[in-house]
């Protein structure tokens, strides 16, 4: 009988030590989340410490899925500089566009609100270049502190979600600003749809109808400042803090908007079209220089202003012609560094492309404002033969070649450069109008 209760005994021990051998298996492999199955058996496993019969902390946590949000910032929204792409870039050349990890204007740098814009027309803080805007146009800073004193803040929380989900949204809205801008002065002519008229609308030019992308955009914040203050604040405006709010979410100081623009009610297509109004990607230097001249702006600005496509890209067609039969020379377009040459050959006529017009970023920094475009024009990596030529032609090679050696440089004269074009010929007060909806006129 005791040898009986014996047996028993040291049958129920074994039973007791195999659950905790297995329990302790079992707790190993959460562990090491989808690795545990994998792990090497020789690789010694880390003690576990048993203070006061607490419960062990793990030693690896579980390897974390990706939430919607993560999942999101990998499915890149539409809208590109030149023309919306379907799919990220897919090649070596230039990377993919990173994971966003912050979003909104860098630390210590403010939005304006009700409570730190200026309430009066101080220009201490601004530099001399914008004093003369805001004396020779008319704008204000602060100008909806009293009407609608949390414009711009909406317009900049806009922009910093925007950005979360679509990184080359700066892009396209420094591009729909100039597109607005130099045809006919800054007055948002470029965002209808129709007009009473009844005649072509700048949108529906040729250059405007391929190239122009982000007035959807628009469309999204003007709504917010509905919300808030119906019919208050401009459609040219909303374009102004949004194009400023692109210059800090790609990595420049911010600087103080003037606003107090009025929206227009011509918008034609004879206007960008017949008069030239917009530079094309097979323009001359003569036709650039001559161009932003009549827009005010020199050589050395015009050779700034175009550092604007640091970010952004283009597509292949675009880039094609220079590739091969160079204006019909039956070779590659000399200025393109032969390396380089290859590389874009390898994504163009990639015969495994499932996108046949494959998109391509300016430069290896597609989200960032920075000189690194200037250092690929030295080294004859310009997507654009418009953008190269500003390296080959004597007239611009200095300017290209002090940016290049200068990013502090760039950094501060782009800004100021971009707050001047963007009051060209601007509406005030009683012209114009301010639209209910930008699409059209009142």
């Amino acid at each position: 009988m005791a040898r009986l209760v014996i047996a028993t005994l040291l049958l129920f021990h074994l039973i007791l030590l195999s659950c905790f051998v297995y329990s302790q298996g079992q707790l190993d492999y959460t562990e090491q989340g989808d690795e545990g199955a994998l792990a090497d058996p020789k690789e010694p496993r880390e003690e576990q410490q048993d203070t006061n019969n607490e419960v062990p902390e793990k030693t690896e946590k579980k390897k974390k899925k990706p939430n919607k949000k993560e999942k999101k910032q990998k499915q890149q929204k539409k809208n590109d500089d030149d023309v919306d792409v379907d799919e990220e870039p897919r090649n070596k050349l230039v990377p993919d566009l990173p994971a966003v990890t912050s979003y909104g204007p860098p630390a210590g740098t403010p939005v304006a609100t009700s409570s730190n814009a200026p309430t009066t027309q101080d220009t201490s803080a601004v530099p001399d270049l914008l004093q003369n805007v805001i004396v020779l146009t008319g704008l204000r800073l602060g100008f909806y502190n009293q009407s609608c004193p949390r414009a711009e803040e909406i317009v900049a929380e806009s922009m910093a979600q925007i950005f979360q989900t679509n990184p080359r949204a700066p892009a396209n809205i420094l591009r729909l600003q100039l597109h607005d801008c130099f045809v006919g002065g800054c007055d948002a002519s470029i965002l209808l749809d129709s007009t009473p008229s009844g005649e072509n609308v700048e949108k529906s030019s040729a250059i405007n109808f391929i190239l122009l992308k982000g007035a959807d955009l628009i469309d999204d914040i003007k709504l917010k400042l509905e919300e808030a203050c119906p019919q208050t604040v401009s459609c040219a405006d909303t374009i102004a803090f949004a194009a400023r709010e692109a210059l800090v979410l790609t990595g420049l100081p911010r600087l103080p908007q003037p606003s107090g623009r009025r929206d227009g009610l011509v918008s034609l297509s004879a206007n960008v079209d017949a008069l030239k109004n917009l530079p094309e990607p097979v323009w001359t230097m003569d036709q650039e220089i001559e161009l932003f001249k009549r827009k005010g702006f020199t050589e050395e600005e015009m050779v700034i202003l175009n550092g604007a496509h640091s970010i952004g890209g283009a597509h292949c067609n675009v880039i094609t012609p220079r590739l091969e039969n160079y204006k019909n020379s039956g070779n590659p377009d000399p200025d393109l560094d032969p390396a380089f040459l290859e590389q874009l050959k390898g994504i163009c006529f990639d015969p495994k492309e499932v996108n046949r017009n494959p998109f391509v970023n300016f430069d290896e920094t597609p989200t960032k404002l920075d000189n690194l475009f200037y250092r690929n024009l030295v080294e004859k990596k310009a997507l654009l033969q418009t953008d190269q030529a500003l390296f080959t032609d004597p007239r611009t090679r200095q300017f290209v070649q002090a940016m290049a050696d200068n990013p502090d440089e760039f950094a501060k004269r782009l800004g100021p450069l971009m707050l001047r074009m963007g009051s060209l010929e601007v509406l005030t007060e009683p012209a114009g109008e301010v639209r209910k909806t930008c699409r059209s006129t009142n």
